[in-house]
């Protein structure tokens, strides 16, 4: 998927010497929706009849907004105001100075469920890792006040923590240091921290959470993996559960059939292997929140030999996206291109995992169910493998079927 520039609103005051004329009133965010639906969106029709239905969206608040683009039925289509974690995330794809842009962060994804809060992911090396906040844990306060992921942490430079491990436990008080990060640096961070080597059923089984894909250094983080310390790793587990996006099609890359293996020798005999490929069993770990350019290659690689697809169905969020900055700092981030994938169009659709397992996040005191089960089929994937890494046809008809 394109990485589109971000696209930037100039507001043209006029004067005169000799005649006070006030500025032109700056329209109102509802009104710059509007206008850049009808000139933008990838489907003009569509978004003609949409632009006339909310003409008079004019002094709408932005749940409203939300709620007239949610008639669209399109991903990457959404209002992000300056409270949503997403408004430094985006810019941090797309703004053309991507890596100045900052966000305070104790080390955590959290997701709100029925209007509680819970912690998704603990990425390896944050504050919370290192205060033993787990996956799972129920964030019931920052500092005495309900969690808001952006306003708790705002130029704080550390934060108590409220946490509940179970429904009928005893709340825990976690005080976790507030940390100021480059967002893109702090993706690749959790990446290469997280990637590491578990033994499950006598088997080394490689894991590399990838958070974001919006940038060839996390592609590269990979490459650097499989050629060294996951090398000796007899099978592979890429997480691509939630996060962003951003994945172009390269990264299939290190993971396709029939690249040779390079090796060369010099006159003193010394010997050089160059093979960013990994040519043992893969499973590639998905869920809902698995979008846009991750299900392009999830798609990319179901069915091939030895690749093996577990979780939950992606989020079928597979259009091309642009932001737009706004008047009052928040963002429109808006379809503008629809895309197939080999002829095929996953927007709707997404990929459907060859085995499913259903989350268990609410209270699961840091384990992670669908890891687990990925954890599981590599092992199997390896074991059933030859002495090149290519795991039988019916091996893999095997595995699928017996969670069937």
């Amino acid at each position: 998927m394109r990485r589109n520039a971000l696209a930037l609103s100039l507001v043209l005051l006029l004067s005169s010497v000799g005649c006070a004329h006030k500025p032109a009133a700056r329209p109102s965010v509802a009104t710059e929706v509007v206008s850049l639906v009808r000139a933008h969106f990838y489907d003009a029709e569509a978004a003609q009849r949409w632009a006339e239905r909310h003409a008079d969206l004019g002094s709408a608040q932005a749940a409203e907004v939300r709620a007239a683009l949610a008639e669209l039925r399109a991903s990457h289509t959404d209002l992000i105001t300056a409270d949503d974690p997403r408004h430094a995330a985006m810019r941090a794809i797309f703004d053309p100075e991507r890596s100045a842009v900052t966000q305070e962060s104790i080390g955590i994804d959290a997701v709100e469920d029925d209007g509680r809060w819970f912690v998704r992911r603990v990425f390896a090396g944050g504050s919370a890792s290192a205060m033993g906040v787990l996956r799972g844990d129920e964030i019931v306060a920052v500092d005495g006040r309900p969690f808001q992921p952006v306003d708790s942490l705002r130029g704080r430079s550390d934060v108590s923590l409220t946490l509940r491990r179970a429904p009928e436990e005893p709340t825990l008080l976690r005080t976790l240091a507030v940390r100021q990060e480059p967002v893109r640096t702090a993706w690749l961070e959790a990446q290469r921290n997280g990637t590491r080597v578990i033994e499950k059923d006598g088997k080394r089984v490689g894991v590399v959470p990838l958070y974001s894909g919006a940038g060839e250094e996390y592609l590269e983080a990979i490459e650097e993996a499989i050629r060294g310390p996951l090398r000796a790793a007899d099978a592979l587990v890429l997480d691509f559960r939630d996060g962003y996006g951003g994945c172009t099609p390269k990264y299939v890359r290190p993971f396709l059939d029939g690249v040779p293996v390079i090796r060369s020798r010099d006159r003193l005999g010394h010997v050089g292997v160059h093979d960013p490929q990994w040519r043992k069993p893969l499973v590639v770990l998905i869920n809902g929140g698995t979008r846009s350019g991750k299900e392009v290659v999830a798609f990319a690689l179901q069915g091939r030999p030895g690749r093996m697809i577990v979780g939950e169905p992606s989020a079928g969020a597979v259009l091309g996206g642009r932001l737009f900055p706004l008047g009052d700092g928040s963002l429109l981030y808006l379809a503008v291109q629809d895309i197939d994938v080999a002829g095929q169009r996953l927007e709707g659709v997404g990929v459907a995992p060859d085995i499913v397992v259903a989350d268990q996040l609410a209270y699961a005191a840091g384990r992670d169910v669908q890891l687990e089960e990925a954890l599981r089929v590599a092992a199997s994937m390896a074991s059933a493998s030859g002495g090149d890494g290519v795991v039988p046809v019916p091996s893999l008809q095997g595995l699928v079927a017996a969670h069937r």
